[in-house]
């Protein structure tokens, strides 16, 4: 591919990311669903990452995900918090939001599976929640070269 389709590709998907970008927010672990399994060696490997310096902060690390318009407003409700606040990003003294879900919620996530598995290994129970990059449902940005 020529230097200049693949910017032109690279304009066109950070526009997109930004056209399906809801908010960035702190869900719990335990509801996220992942399509495929993990490979233990990954895991392992992020183990070892994570332990040494929690990597949760680090925009790389945050896990992509899809949901509905509704679900996530549902969401906002229950957590008390505005759509203006999830967009607004992280709060200089708390951090980013924390976004509850209803009750057996499963937020679909396309990837991250290794990074989930390894925060719940290494971060204690009470503290099982790791910050989700939330895309409107229709569709959310590609894999990136990161596990």
């Amino acid at each position: 591919m020529k230097l200049s389709e693949c910017l032109k590709r690279e304009r066109q998907l950070a526009t997109e990311r930004s056209l399906k970008y809801w908010g960035t927010a702190s869900v719990d672990i335990d509801i996220l669903d992942f399509p495929c399994e993990e490979d233990e060696e990954n895991v392992e490997k992020l183990v070892d990452l994570f332990r040494a310096d929690c990597r949760n902060l680090n925009p790389r690390y945050h896990i992509p995900a899809k949901v509905d318009k509704h679900k996530l407003d549902a969401a906002l409700a229950l957590s008390k918090l505005t759509f203006q606040q999830l967009r607004a990003g992280p709060d200089p003294e708390y951090g980013y939001p924390v976004l509850k879900f209803p009750p057996g919620f499963r937020l679909e996530c396309r990837h991250g599976i290794h990074r989930a598995k390894a925060a719940t290994r290494v971060l204690p129970p009470e503290a099982r929640r790791w910050l989700i990059d939330l895309y409107d449902s229709g569709r959310i940005p590609p894999r990136t070269s990161h596990p």
